[in-house]
This record gives structure tokens, sequence and C-alpha cells, in this order.
């Protein structure tokens, strides 16, 4: 399966090489855009050894916004921070994830929130996540436990071999 992987700047990004691995081991094709503050807390060269596959930042002109999610059968965004939540769940475009996520019509996609308890909490990164479902979005619930931050409590990134079955 041919498998767009979105990645977002949060603590849980090392997680998302994890899934790469995992997801090219079962024999799926993964292409990857990293979010650019994603970028600069991850090697874009470290996805691109892992997945074989060029890694994209920014559109250059050539419209990958749309060719990559026409290549796709299933975009997954992972870890989803907040903002990109708010972002997607309003329409809003502006960068090279965004804007694939607006150019998808049918493309089954996957979302995988992580991000500290009280952002979780909050009612308008709830009401987010509930208009995205209604629109189809599929979302996989972050887990409770320790946080990156200290804290405790929901909002660690699901479990990356459970998210891999899921994608599966």
């Amino acid at each position: 399966m041919n498998i767009l992987l979105c990645v977002c700047a949060s603590v849980a990004i090392y997680k998302s090489c994890e899934l790469v691995r995992i997801l090219k081991k079962s024999g799926h094709n993964i292409k990857v855009i990293l979010s650019d503050s994603a970028s600069k807390m991850i090697s874009q060269e470290l996805f691109e050894a892992i997945s074989g596959n060029e890694v994209f930042v920014r559109d250059s002109g050539k419209m990958e916004h749309i060719s990559l999610v026409r290549w796709c059968e299933v975009l997954v965004v992972c870890p989803a921070t907040a903002s990109t939540i708010g972002k997607i769940a309003n329409g809003i475009g502006g960068t090279l994830i965004l804007d694939a996520i607006l150019a998808k019509s049918s493309v089954p996609t996957i979302i995988a929130p992580a991000m500290n308890v009280e952002m979780w909490k909050n009612a308008f990164v709830r009401e987010n996540i509930v208009k995205l479902k209604n629109h189809g979005f599929e979302i996989l619930e972050p887990e409770s436990g320790v946080l990156a931050c200290g804290e405790e409590g929901i909002g660690k990134l699901a479990n990356v071999q459970e998210i891999a079955e899921y994608i599966s």
C-alpha cells in the first residue's frame, strides 16, 4: 500500500521513525512530508534513509500537494499537533501538509494526535476532533501516561505498533 505520512513538530516525532520502519517491514511504500517545524527537529535525511523515498517539506512548484495525494492510498498525520488539527478542521491551507489534506478527496485519512493533557482537554481541540470525525477523518485517540513535559494524563501518542496495525 502507498502511504503518505505527514509528520508534525511534536516531542513524539521520533516515534514516527519507528512507524515508518514497521510499515516498511510490512511491505508498504511510504513517502513523508515533514512540516517546516518538524524538519528543524529531525533530519529529512533520516526519513529518506528509512523510507527509501524522497522526503518533502515544501511544495517546490511541481504541485506535490496534489501528486502526493494522488499517489497515496492512505494519508496519515502522525504525530498531529493541536495547531495542525485546528487548521485541518477549519480548512486552512498554506503548508505542504495542509494543502495536501485540502487536495485529498476520497483518500482515507488517519490522524494520530500527540500533545499536552491540557491541550487535549481544551474545548477548541475537542470541537475540532469532533468536526474531523464528522468529516470522515479517522482519529487514533492519544493514550494516558507520563508526557514529555512531566505531567501525567491523556495526550501521549497512541502505541506505534497499534497505529501501524490500524493503517494496514
